[in-house]
């Protein structure tokens, strides 16, 4: 079997898996068994690439990144953070769009599966003088819950991602990808905030909150400001291949230790007992492990020689492909993990190797609006349930802004690839 047809056939094992309610991570490794199998790898030769996967530095600096993202994640849910920032907003911020829009990007900072659960209620509670529409609420929770998820470090497809960059450079991934996120933010406005009436809202909750505002987004701001000093440190002491993911991973630590300081240090045991930061603990290394795999069967090679022996453009490829993975996944890890290696091969392969970066925000975006626009998206099933809306009903509103961001993704890749060529 082609090396990509067993790559597909290994994806939608895990989907199957999945679909039947199957944990991800166990998943995904049962499907890089059904790939290595169906690629013509022999049980030696399948031990010897899982040995290789778990052995790797890599593979650990990656789930350690992933583990303490959650268990910051929870620890701040613990200590009543959310909670806060619904305060806030409710009496710092009165314009109506504002406000709805808020609430889910604030918690779009804390990276959860399904995160759009947790916000629909805040935007559902949100105080406001003028009756919403449920598809109103319903679009702007699903979509400004994933606005930061193009470039905000803490987001595990994009520590995935910045491995495929020199020296795994998350500052050069996050500073590229962070004018999608402005796209985002100005499509959303446009198409889905804007209906709403605008202006000042009357209704406002009463009391002193900048203060505990700062307390409850504290944990966040340091691992901003410490991730990029502690990277330059690092980058002396131990080279600079291995700074960038050393140094988030002691900026987490330290945004860690800040949120328990301000809370209760107790609040780690319970973080630590949450079943669901050990269940994305195997899915990290699940991940880590099916993308190993997919670079063992020679699948990207493969696809690229394929791509260049068929004529196609390899741009075709490279917007088509994570665009295909992130529709049919509903899952950005899984775009990063299975289209990534194809477009390095595609863009590495030639006798004078182009830079990288243009061609990864390009398929990252490619691969963002599939996976916004994917039927098995759980924040989407989960939000339109939540509001009453049908899934189908979203769609109507969510193709213009998600085409204007997609004109913008190509409108980027022109400007980064001509300024970096």
């Amino acid at each position: 079997m082609h090396p990509a047809l067993s790559v597909v056939l290994g994806l939608v094992a895990v989907l199957i898996l999945v679909r039947f309610r199957a944990p991800m991570g166990p998943a995904f490794l049962l499907g890089s068994l059904v790939m290595a199998f169906s690629a013509g790898m022999g049980p030696g030769e399948v031990s010897g690439s899982l040995s290789q996967v778990f052995m790797a530095g890599p593979t650990w600096m990656f789930v350690a990144q992933v583990t303490l993202v959650f268990v910051l994640s929870v620890v701040m849910q613990l200590a009543g953070s959310l909670d806060v920032v619904v305060s806030a907003a409710g009496t710092l911020i009165r314009n109506r769009r504002l406000r709805l829009a808020s609430l889910p990007a604030l918690v779009g900072l804390l990276p959860m599966p399904g995160g759009a659960v947790v916000s629909a209620p805040l935007v559902e509670r949100t105080r406001c003088d003028v009756d919403l529409g449920q598809r109103d609420k319903n679009l702007v929770n699903y979509w400004y819950r994933h606005v930061w998820e193009v470039c905000w470090p803490l987001y595990p497809p994009l520590l995935l991602a910045a491995t495929f960059l020199p020296g795994e450079d998350m500052t050069t991934l996050c500073l590229g990808q962070a004018p999608l996120m402005v796209m985002l933010v100005a499509a959303g406005w446009w198409f889905i905030l804007r209906p709403i009436p605008g202006g000042r809202d009357t209704t406002s909750v009463a009391g002193p909150v900048t203060g505990r505002l700062s307390v409850a987004l504290a944990p966040l701001v340091v691992v901003i400001v410490c991730m990029p000093v502690l990277g330059q440190v690092l980058a002396v002491v131990v080279g600079p291949d291995v700074s960038g993911p050393l140094g988030l991973v002691g900026a987490l630590v330290v945004g860690l230790l800040v949120a328990l300081g301000f809370s209760r240090p107790g609040l780690i045991v319970p973080a630590l007992k949450e079943r669901k930061v050990w269940s994305l603990l195997l899915l990290a290394v699940g991940v880590k492990v099916f993308g190993g795999v997919v670079a063992d069967t020679g699948a990207a090679r493969a696809t690229a020689e394929l791509v260049r022996a068929q004529g196609l453009p390899p741009l075709v490829a490279i917007a088509f492909l994570p665009f295909f993975i992130g529709f049919v996944s509903g899952a950005t890890i899984a775009v990063v993990t299975v289209s990534f290696p194809v477009i390095v091969a595609l863009v590495g392969g030639g006798v004078e190797p182009e830079p990288m970066l243009p061609y990864l925000v390009l398929g990252y975006a490619t691969g963002f609006v599939g996976y916004m626009l994917s039927p098995v998206h759980l924040c989407l099933v989960l939000s339109s349930r939540f509001f009453g809306e049908t899934v189908g009903g979203a769609y109507g509103r969510l193709w213009a802004p998600l085409g204007v961001f997609l004109v913008g993704a190509a409108g980027l890749f022109s400007i980064l690839n001509a300024w970096l060529s």
